[in-house]
């Protein structure tokens, strides 16, 4: 394996992270809350459904920054 493969292959491998990361932040995230919030409206006394949703709200800010903080890294 030559030097530009591996870089090929690195660059591929960081892409599709980003791809992971973003799909994660503005689909999946945002149809968990919904689901919590909008759906499933009554729940049961004691079960956090509110704080579990802001919980899971925060999850986009995370893997955003530390995608940010780990695409600067690469360079």
């Amino acid at each position: 394996m030559n030097a530009d493969s591996s870089q090929l292959y690195g660059a591929v491998t960081s892409l599709w992270t980003i791809v992971a990361g973003v799909v994660l932040s503005f689909l999946v995230v945002p149809a968990t809350v919904y689901y919590l919030l909008v759906v499933r409206t009554a729940a049961a006394p004691g079960w956090p459904s509110v704080g579990l949703a802001g919980g899971i709200a925060m999850v986009p800010g995370l893997v955003m920054g530390t995608l940010g903080l780990w695409v600067a890294a690469r360079g």
